[in-house]
Parts: C-alpha cells; structure tokens; sequence
C-alpha cells in the first residue's frame, strides 16, 4: 500500500477547489471563466496540470491559497495515523476522484475510500475558502 499517494493527491484536488472560488468571483464571459471551465473536468478527474499551469501558477495569491488548501489535507491524512489508520492506494494509477476506488485501509477497502473522499472534500473546502 503506497500511503504517500492520498497526501500527493490533495494538490491537485486543492487546485480545484481554488478555481472554483475564482471561477464564482469572476465576471460572466471573462477570460478565467472561459480558462477555468476548459481545465476543471480534468483536473476533478486528476489531471491537473492545465489548471495549475493556465489557471493558479499565473496568479501567485490564487496559488499561495491552493497551497493552503493541500497543506490541510495532506495534514488530514498526515494525523489519521495517530489514530491507528494507515490509507493508501493498493496500485499505481491515477489521481483526483478516479483514485478512490483504489484507496484501502488497515481497517478495509471502505474506510480508506470514505476517508479519501472526506480528505478530497476538505481539501476542496480549504482552497475555495483561502480563495
């Protein structure tokens, strides 16, 4: 079990939660919303590289926020060892939402996906707030 994906993961996963926040605070027809709704689908879905290069990477603070963002969930994932849980992917593949499937757990293949799609959330909720 490769624990150190779930944390790599939130990176990208807290990408996504910034461009949404941008994506609301822009004005209809604005050429961040025309970037951000080319580059979302991808990036919920684990590619996330024309969301940071096109979208964050050029506007500095909205990626100091996305940071913020995957800080707190690789710190989720980071803490739930203390508690006597180790999640990690069971085989290399992809990231974002298509990695749930693949997560497991010393407790079970169910606890590793709900703990993923939590630490998935909550990344998404920190960057759209930093936002």
């Amino acid at each position: 079990m490769d624990t150190l994906s779930p944390v790599l993961a939130m990176a990208g996963t807290a990408q996504v939660g910034t461009a949404l926040a941008l994506f609301l605070k822009a004005k209809k027809g604005s050429k961040i919303r025309q970037q951000i709704s080319g580059t979302i689908v991808p990036a919920i879905f684990g590619i996330g590289e024309p969301l940071i290069y096109g979208v964050t990477l050029v506007r500095p603070r909205a990626f100091a926020s996305s940071c913020v963002g995957a800080a707190t969930g690789a710190i989720f994932f980071g803490l739930l060892p203390l508690f006597g849980v180790n999640i990690g992917k069971t085989a290399l593949g992809p990231s974002g939402l298509l990695a749930a499937p693949l997560m497991t757990s010393n407790h079970g293949i169910g606890l590793g996906v709900g703990l993923y799609l939590l630490g998935s959330v909550i990344t998404y909720c920190t960057g759209f707030v930093a936002t």
